[in-house]
């Protein structure tokens, strides 16, 4: 089996990967074909590892290492549901294996909770007053999104998906990682799941744009009251949110 890596060369590995080349995925050596996709990679190294009762951490870099995908990880991939025809193909090849993980990941993962617990019952009462999550939310499944408090249903966000994204990022974004994936778990939008795509381009676009300060003086307040910033850096943006008032009222004259 010269055409893996260690930990792949072997009799069990070399026949789940050959449903991937019969399939066209793969070549002869196991190499991804033209047209195969990052999806359909992390899908069937998924599917392997599984099988093969890889941990965690081997889940993945054995496939990095044998497709090269050194730049572009297989790791934290979330596949997306709302174009199960990206991908489905590939999940028909394994139907032994519970592909859950990588629709829904690390549902159980939470926010960083911060010290003063006083902050998340502020921005719940910020978030309802202001129309931003369903009215029907209560404090305990607000508070279920941080960490040392009960797993809730996901809060129902009823403003845009990039006023999530931008209230994510700034409020929680300083003190945790992997803020796409704990939005994913612990928001819907409109009552459907996060879109993972425009939850990171469209804050990445509102900061290409300089528009971090302006583009809702509202939710800034609320990650700010948040995170309890310095007396000068909340001048600034109280500076910042003034500025963006004063130009919504003469584009409405």
């Amino acid at each position: 089996y010269t055409s893996l890596v260690k930990g792949l060369d072997n009799a069990q590995a070399a026949a789940l990967l050959r449903c991937a080349v019969l399939a066209g995925y793969l070549d002869s050596d196991f190499q991804p074909m033209e047209g195969t996709t990052h999806l359909h990679l992390s899908v069937i190294a998924f599917a392997v590892s599984s099988i093969l009762g890889f941990k965690e951490n081997r889940r993945w870099a054995l496939f990095e290492k044998q497709w090269c995908q050194r730049w572009s990880k297989l790791s934290g991939t979330i596949l997306p549901v709302q174009h199960p025809e990206k991908y489905q193909p590939v999940i028909d090849l394994f139907p032994e294996v519970d592909f859950t993980p990588l629709v829904n990941p690390m549902h159980e993962e939470k926010f960083t909770r911060p010290r003063n617990i006083s902050r998340v019952e502020r921005m719940y009462q910020d978030l309802l007053a202001g129309h931003y999550i369903d009215p029907a939310t209560t404090m305990k499944q607000f508070k279920g999104m941080f960490r040392g408090n009960s797993h809730e249903a996901p809060v129902n966000w009823i403003g845009t998906g990039r006023q999530l994204s931008y209230l994510v990022h700034l409020a929680f974004g300083p003190t945790n990682k992997n803020i796409r994936n704990k939005a994913a778990s612990n928001f819907l939008v409109a009552g459907q799941p996060v879109h993972l795509g425009t939850f990171t381009s469209g804050f990445s676009a509102l900061k290409r744009a300089g528009q971090l300060k302006t583009y809702n003086p509202e939710l800034l307040s609320i990650a700010n009251g948040y995170k309890r910033k310095s007396v000068k850096n909340f001048t600034v943006d109280m500076e910042a949110i003034a500025m963006a008032e004063m130009a919504a009222k003469i584009n409405i004259q």
